[in-house]
């Protein structure tokens, strides 16, 4: 076995190199500062200016680059000895170095399979085995992360590793409490209290354990040293959880006792964490700065300033996959944050606050305990006919609340998927939480498509907006992902994988699907698109009118582009219902503006599909040919219309976009939702002949 073999890093305490268990002497300061930045990064370059700034607090000396090469050198014989010929655990490259190190030579990578571990037993239910990979896991830590290390990478590090370490704590605590073993895990309550005293997770689990020791008394202290911490450092009485809690020892001696666990065979609530686990693609590219925009919501939360993210996309874009891996990235190493994570469905939404309901129910079982979230209609209060459930809209505000607030100081992020498909009851608490985010520690992120238009979601889309709630429509991955994406889940089809890329549009969506569909036939001998690829284009379009999907079927025998004066002759709509018809189409993202003034299919297989169709359709009566030539002429949709004879083309369009609307063609889309009665129609005497499907 080569000896890199038995490397391992220790981060959690003093860093230190380890082979075979016994310490390599590296030198203090910086030399073990370079090794603790390289394996925080473990199995990434990083750069010698990040070195630089990590070293010297973004300070760089003069000659610090001569000073981290010899240390980088000093850490490489320390490493691989002088009379190494293997591979190189330490790489050195042009830009920068890495560190080369499998998950287990990390102690922060031990920890985080043993914190994996101790999720998969608690979704089975089994106390025992959780508890044992909980202990494993703190049985890690030597001391304080990264003691002796100075620099902001360092700082924010030490800060994570030490809210895992207190989410396994208290995690602990739980579970030595419900076991019946509250005696054993006081005194290190009575620790995590002092040590962080804005956590009333923390006051909570002491109180409990107290009294499940006997000590109601004692218990009753704690909970007059927390108001008093929590009112004159912080200005605020406890949350509910603790006065609840306060209450039950006061009425009984004792609160009631422990949630007995599920049977083993009987259903079992699937937490938030393992909700956005099932949400996370195997395969994921491309995305960067949405990865990164919800990486820095999740930041600011955690500061303690609340917020709100709005996601739109269109029907098979990737704002479900967006959502689950960028807050899987965002919380990676944590536990402080509490998560709920919800879709709403058909199901939920024919049940008042179904939605949020769903959301909620991922949340951590013991703090929803606290707030009285246990039973399965909590969030109703148990309410019955629907025109009842409205009555309730405070009380379930006021839940939800007290949720946040019992979270001791942790942040609480609210995830709902498919929010266009939500409740009304949940909409308008949605709407009310939006306006409570620059005051509570709380970050609401939905998930939302354009179509089928609900009045109360697009209501609460301009509230969001409004109220400086980030907002982020997603169009297609570029060809240049789409192939990566296609490389990675479909290596067989990497020969056409160009083709595929260019025939969805970027719609990642389509994109698998057309891939699916090439593996069973190659594209190149499809004598027309194959019924799969089909289903998936008409269930895409299925969200829009009828009358929408007739005029799309029009404007895909008029060839790739087109302009809205195009569909006008072909389809005989009159054009103020047209002007709809194309807007709604532009929403949905199955059109799109072509230098101001022409249309054309965002996804081509959508055209082809849509055309082959309508040729179909027509067999027998009208050929496609005869319908362009129709186009070419005024039809009686003209008739009598103030565009009657006009051709709006460049410097006219432009004028007349600018006296109607004040906006140049580039701004139709908006005008078109703004005045969507409006006239106003660029219209172009020479139509394209359609290309071959």
């Amino acid at each position: 076995m080569a000896p890199e073999a038995d490397l391992h890093v220790v981060l959690l305490g003093r860093p230190a190199l380890l082979r075979g268990g016994e310490r390599v002497p590296l030198g203090r300061g910086l030399p073990t500062a370079v090794l603790a930045t390289l394996a925080l990064q473990a199995n990434q370059v990083v750069s010698k200016a990040e070195l630089g700034d990590a070293l010297w607090d973004g300070s760089p000396p003069r000659g610090a680059r001569d000073r981290i090469y010899t240390y980088v050198s000093a850490l490489r014989r320390a490493i691989h000895g002088d009379a190494h010929t293997g591979p190189d655990v330490l790489e050195s490259g042009s830009t920068g170095y890495r560190l080369l190190l499998p998950p287990d030579a990390l102690d922060s990578g031990l920890v985080r399979r043993h914190r994996d571990e101790a999720r998969a037993h608690r979704g089975r239910g089994d106390a025992v085995a959780e508890l044992s990979s909980v202990e494993s896991a703190l049985a890690l830590w030597r001391g304080e992360a990264l003691a002796g290390v100075n620099g902001p990478l360092a700082e924010c590090w030490r800060t994570r590793m030490e809210e895992v370490r207190l989410g396994l704590r208290t995690r602990r605590a739980h579970l030595l409490v419900a076991a019946g073993r509250p005696g054993e895990v006081v005194d290190d309550l009575r620790d995590l209290a002092a040590s962080h005293p804005a956590r009333e997770d923390v006051y909570h689990s002491l109180m409990l354990a107290l009294c499940r020791s006997g000590r109601p008394g004692e218990a009753l202290e704690v909970y007059s040293e927390a108001r008093q911490v929590l009112v004159d450092r912080f200005g605020t009485e406890p949350g509910a959880a603790l006065r609840a809690l306060r209450r039950g020892v006061l009425a009984a001696g004792s609160p009631r006792t422990a949630r007995p666990a599920p049977a083993a065979d009987g259903p079992r609530q699937v937490g938030a964490m393992e909700r956005l686990s099932n949400a996370r693609p195997v395969t994921f590219v491309g995305r960067a700065e949405g990865i990164e925009r919800i990486r820095a919501d999740v930041e600011r939360v955690r500061a303690g300033r609340g917020g709100a993210l709005w996601i739109d996309g269109a029907q098979g874009s990737g704002k479900s996959a967006l959502m689950a891996e960028g807050l899987a990235r965002a919380l990676a190493d944590t536990e402080d944050c509490v998560v709920g994570w919800g879709t709403a469905d058909r199901a939920t939404a024919s049940v008042p606050f179904g939605g949020l309901q769903d959301c909620l129910a991922g949340i951590d079982p013991d703090l929803r305990e606290q707030v009285g979230l246990s039973a399965p209609d909590a969030v109703t209060g148990g309410t019955g006919p629907r025109t009842e459930a409205r009555l309730w809209l405070g009380a379930v505000i006021s839940t939800v609340r007290a949720l946040v607030e019992s979270a001791g100081g942790r942040p609480v992020l609210l995830v709902i998927d498919d929010l266009h498909q939500a409740d009304e009851e949940t909409l308008l608490v949605w709407r009310h939480l939006l306006t409570t985010t620059d005051s509570l520690p709380l970050l609401l992120v939905s998930a939302c498509r354009p179509l089928p238009r609900r009045r109360n979601v697009d209501l609460l889309r301009v509230l969001a907006t409004e109220s400086g709630c980030g907002h982020m429509e997603l169009t297609g991955l570029d060809d240049v992902d789409v192939v990566d994406l296609l490389d990675r889940a479909h290596p067989g089809v990497r020969t056409t994988a160009a083709l595929v890329a260019t025939m969805s549009g970027g719609s990642p969506g389509f994109a698998d699907a057309i891939a699916r569909a090439s593996l069973r036939r190659p594209i190149v001998d499809w004598p027309a698109i194959p019924a799969e690829v089909a289903d998936k284009v008409h269930a895409h379009l299925a969200t829009m009118s009828k009358a929408t999907r007739e005029m799309l079927s029009c404007a895909a025998l008029l060839g790739d582009s087109h302009t809205v004066g195009d569909i006008l002759r072909a389809s005989g709509k009159r054009a103020h219902d047209l002007l709809n018809l194309v807007d709604e189409a532009l929403t949905g993202g199955i059109l799109c503006e072509v230098d101001g003034a022409r249309l054309r299919f965002r996804h081509p297989v959508v055209r082809r599909v849509l055309a082959e169709a309508a040729q179909g359709d027509r067999s027998g009566e009208e050929p496609a040919a005869e319908i362009e030539d129709q186009a070419r002429h005024d039809g009686p949709a003209l008739e009598g219309s103030e565009l009657a004879g006009q051709a709006l083309e460049g410097p006219a369009l432009e004028a007349t976009m600018l006296s109607t609307y004040g906006a140049r063609p580039a701004a139709g889309r908006a005008a078109l939702r703004d005045h969507p009665g409006a006239g106003l129609v660029p219209v172009q005497r020479a139509v394209p002949r359609p290309r071959q499907a």
